[in-house]
């Protein structure tokens, strides 16, 4: 089944133009330069997109929290030297993430809090694997010692 001439569309009437001729669009007043009213330079793909990052709804970074420094290093030193630091790091980054909720502030640091409140976590953790394998041990050669 071949077709030799152009396929007529049924709901559109037959005295319409070929498609290869150029029709011009309507046009019903002058075009809005900003339909969606956005900045210049805002960029996005629906109106009122912006280019500004996600807002957790806290003020601008401000200044340094004063424990930002000292949680990073409890955390670090906890994991690495000396596990009995771990659960100081958990806890003042704990309290430090508290304060900063309730203020509603935004320290510039808020992220070495964050990271050395979760390397407390992780050396408090592990600090207990290693208090429970312990004593696990220690009955272990106790029982052995007292089987001989």
């Amino acid at each position: 089944m071949s077709h030799t001439g152009p396929v007529s569309n049924p709901y559109q009437p037959s005295s319409s133009p070929e498609p290869s001729e150029h029709q011009p669009y309507p046009t019903y007043g002058a075009p809005e330069p900003n339909p969606y009213r956005q900045q210049p330079g805002a960029g996005g793909y629906y109106p009122g997109a912006t280019t500004q990052p996600y807002d957790r709804g806290y003020a601008a970074p401000t200044e340094n929290h004063p424990q930002g420094t000292l949680v990073l290093v409890l955390g670090i030193a906890g994991l690495l030297v000396a596990g009995i630091l771990s659960p100081f790091a958990w806890i003042l980054g704990s309290r430090a993430l508290k304060e900063i909720r309730a203020t509603g502030s935004r320290p510039a640091n808020e992220q070495l809090i964050v990271v050395g409140r979760i390397l407390g976590i992780i050396g408090t953790v592990l600090l207990i694997l290693g208090v429970v394998l312990f004593v696990l041990l220690i009955t272990l050669a106790t029982v052995a010692f007292t089987l001989q």
